[in-house]
């Protein structure tokens, strides 16, 4: 039979207070980023904004276990701030130019193993007449991330906050809108891109864990803990999908499982290999569960 590469999870979260808020206003309030679905107005986290909290846990965990990442936060005070490669070089070209070979740092570095990197290099010649080669670096994302939809309608909460004039000095009052809901969203690995199997599982538990997704600008944190899990493995992409409608509900009881099901098995994606609400499994024992059916049907070794 052929193995399975592609792991798809489906996430909801636990209720949380959301102000994802960007840098705009509307007035003196400041929105919340929404999408509309059919005539209906739903809060949404970026893709972007979970990847990113994804990275950084994953940099803080190999930091507690004494390993290395490739990209490494807050370490320059200008521009992005990110130092690279062991010597955290502010400059990411220069530190992809002291890598041993470009197949090293997909095969050394979990961060880029999981979530690629691109640069692109010019050649060069310096005035003594020596040339630096050109070359190129792209290493495609072995982890996608879907957006975010609230499970519930925004519906206008908003709370009062006083900041201050960047150029008057003045008092500067606004509000800034709020939402409290459950999340929905999707991550897919590609299991045959990643070197090292074991990363996954590692990404896997910060993911049950927790994540302090702040948003692309946000002002406060919203910590996306998983309430439900949902999986399955299959063989390449375009086969494998798991839909997950932003349903409906109340923040104060249990998510209801068989409405998800239903409209799975509508679209042709039953829940035939696994999922998890944790009334019955902890955290821990579910990314086992999964971690045992990863291994049964890549071939990988435990």
């Amino acid at each position: 039979m052929m193995k399975k590469h592609m792991l798809k999870m489906a996430v909801i979260s636990r209720p949380i207070v959301q102000a994802n808020n960007r840098t705009e206003s509307r007035g003196n309030v400041m929105p919340l980023q929404t999408i509309s679905i059919g005539q209906r107005t739903r809060s949404i986290l970026t893709g972007v904004a979970i990847r990113r909290a994804l990275r950084d846990a994953l940099e803080d965990e190999m930091a507690i276990q004494g390993k290395e990442v490739f990209r490494h936060r807050d370490v320059h005070p200008e521009g992005t701030g990110y130092g690279y490669g062991p010597d955290k070089l502010p400059s990411l070209l220069e530190a992809i130019r002291q890598a041993k070979s470009l197949d090293t740092l997909r095969s050394d570095y979990p961060d880029v193993g999981l979530f690629g990197g691109m640069a692109v290099g010019a050649k060069k010649t310096a005035e003594n007449g020596d040339t630096t080669a050109a070359f190129q670096f792209r290493a495609r994302s072995a982890v996608n991330v879907s957006l975010a939809v609230s499970t519930s309608v925004v519906e206008g909460d908003s709370t009062f906050h006083q900041g201050v004039n960047a150029e008057s000095h003045k008092i500067a009052p606004y509000n800034q809108d709020n939402h409290t809901t459950r999340y929905v969203f999707a991550l897919t690995f590609n299991l045959h891109q990643v070197p090292k199997l074991e990363w996954v599982r590692e990404t896997l538990r910060l993911i049950v864990g927790g994540l302090q997704v702040g948003g692309n600008h946000a002002r406060s944190d919203a910590i996306l803990m998983p309430e439900v899990v949902l999986w399955r493995f299959f063989r390449r992409i375009g086969n494998g999908g798991l839909y997950l409608p932003a349903y409906e509900t109340a923040v104060e009881k249990p998510v209801d499982l068989e409405p998800f099901r239903q409209q799975a098995t509508e679209h042709d994606t039953p829940f035939e290999i696994g999922g998890s609400d944790y009334s019955n499994l902890t955290l821990m024992e579910a990314v086992d569960e999964m971690w045992t059916q990863m291994v049964d049907l890549t071939g990988a070794e435990a």
